[in-house]
């Protein structure tokens, strides 16, 4: 991190107003990081875990919100069919002329 030290001071001072450092600079505390670290693979497997239960959660809310979606397209296609086909139908507009003139209606 040494080598933007000097860039991260000025990013503070321009955005932030401060002479201070961006980031904290003392990682003495911090752990060097080996090829075997268990805690590694036991976070890495976690993290899997918990992304493959939320996409399967939201997998299934969204199968169920396409199903009702899918339901009520099909419902209203039908009405638009049902309606289109009423219109279409010249024995309907003769069935219709038929009995106004009969009945008075």
């Amino acid at each position: 991190m040494e080598p933007f030290r000097e860039g991260n001071r000025k990013l503070m001072e321009e955005y932030f107003g401060k002479d201070e450092d961006l980031f904290r600079m003392d990682f003495s505390k911090n752990r060097k990081w080996t090829l075997d670290n268990t805690e590694m693979e036991r976070d890495i497997i976690s993290f899997i875990g918990s992304v493959a239960v939320q996409l399967r959660q939201e997998n299934r809310e969204l199968r169920a919100r396409m199903q009702t979606m899918e339901k009520e397209w099909s419902a209203s296609r039908k009405k638009a069919e049902e309606k289109e086909s009423g219109k279409k139908n010249p024995l309907r507009k003769v069935v219709r002329g038929l009995k106004v003139k009969t009945t008075g209606r």
